[in-house]
């Protein structure tokens, strides 16, 4: 009996190691949740600060001649500061020390004009553009002919919009890809993930009315960035016109519309351009945009409150109110929310960290200069950059 015993004791372990070899695939070990550790502000006087992100405690603090303009970046261990004066700083991120500064002629003041693409800085002027070691600050290519546009980035190519074309640029070369013009006049800012957005409009002669002799006509258009084609080109009722891209998630895009205040938001599925919900917006005017971040929109607006809204349901849910207005976009990063606000009457611009799950206030510090429209960058211990932008950059 024993005998018997024993040799099933084998063919079970045989059976059992056999199914673990063939079948089971190992276990992952899950890596450890990234926590924050610095986040960087710049604002229009020159400053240029970085806090640790869990505390606010000041890191170090930089004063510039001249204005910074917002879109700044923090990659490769250095801080991309662009300038008013038409130059670019690098600053290193852990002790501010300047690394390096390119004098450039006639910069582009469009808000993502500085991209970092495997290791080349990419940015445009009045007619050209040009990319530099992000590293030294050396030349790397130039190309002329180009009167300026909004920058994008995804796969090492560097996609340029200007006015009614599109153009693809390999980062590390500089060389042309493709172009493409199209028809459909397409209303900045796009917005990339997978795919390029934007909100266009065609416009068609009414004979029929002195009054408004055109008719506008809104479509949501998406670019196949590989083969340099039309994707997407999607008419949309004409009730919303005039309106502008909104934000986008993976699944979704939305839209705000309306020729009054406050007008109102829509939701449409990227599969079909479904409408998904239509709901009154209950921002006021010179709300920023929006950050998208697990199913739901982060926004804030002049009276000072921080807005969450369902990506699901389109409700906006109250998550806190700061003091005087929120004028930049809020960056999420962790479960942590970053916003600037500034009270308009004291003249005290400070920059939050909240708790995202409850809308907790986790500390605040004093900003010098004046942070409309400046948005906070994060970088996190897993060495990824958190930011607002209309354009896809390197993690």
């Amino acid at each position: 009996m024993k005998f018997f015993s024993a040799v099933f004791l084998v063919i079970a372990l045989c059976c059992a190691f056999s199914a673990c070899k063939k079948d089971n695939s190992p276990v992952e070990v899950e890596a450890e949740p990234a926590t924050n550790q610095t986040v960087f502000m710049s604002d229009f006087d020159g400053g240029i600060y970085a806090f640790n992100a869990q505390t606010g405690e000041a890191l170090w603090e930089k004063h510039v001649d001249n204005a910074v303009r917002d879109g700044f970046v923090v990659t490769n261990k250095l801080a991309y500061v662009p300038k008013h004066d038409d130059s670019i700083e690098a600053y290193d991120v852990n002790t501010g020390e300047m690394k390096w500064q390119v004098k450039l002629e006639e910069a582009s003041f469009f808000s993502n004009n500085v991209i970092v693409i495997d290791g080349i800085l990419c940015t445009s002027g009045h007619n050209y553009l040009i990319g530099l070691d992000a590293t030294t600050g050396q030349q790397k290519w130039r190309v002329n002919s180009f009167s300026g546009g909004n920058l994008y980035a995804k796969d090492g190519m560097l996609y340029v919009e200007s006015g009614p074309e599109l153009t693809a640029i390999e980062a590390s070369s500089g060389s042309i890809k493709w172009r493409l013009a199209h028809e459909k006049y397409p209303q900045v800012p796009y917005w990339m993930d997978e795919t390029l957005y934007g909100y266009a409009t065609v416009s068609e002669r009414d004979s029929s009315s002195y009054q408004h002799p055109f008719k506008i006509h809104p479509f949501i258009i998406s670019f196949d960035l590989k083969k340099g084609t039309l994707a997407l080109n999607q008419r949309i009722p004409d009730k919303y016109h005039p309106g502008r891209l909104f934000a986008t998630s993976p699944d979704r895009v939305f839209i705000s519309y309306g020729a009054t205040s406050p007008g109102r938001l829509s939701s449409w599925s990227k599969k079909g351009m479904e409408l998904m919900w239509d709901v009154p917006i209950t921002l006021a005017i010179g709300f920023p945009s929006p950050f998208y971040s697990q199913s739901y929109l982060y926004t804030g607006n002049e009276q000072g409150i921080l807005y969450r809204i369902s990506e699901k349901s389109g409700e906006f849910q109250e998550l806190c109110r700061l003091p005087g207005r929120i004028g930049s976009s809020p960056v999420v990063a962790n479960g942590v929310i970053y916003v600037g606000s500034g009270d308009t009457e004291t003249v005290v611009e400070q920059l939050y960290a909240i708790e995202e799950a409850t809308g907790k206030v986790k500390w605040s510090v004093p900003i010098k200069g004046w942070i409309a429209k400046v948005s906070p960058v994060v970088l996190d211990s897993n060495g990824k950059m958190h930011y607002y932008s209309a354009s896809a950059m390197p993690k």
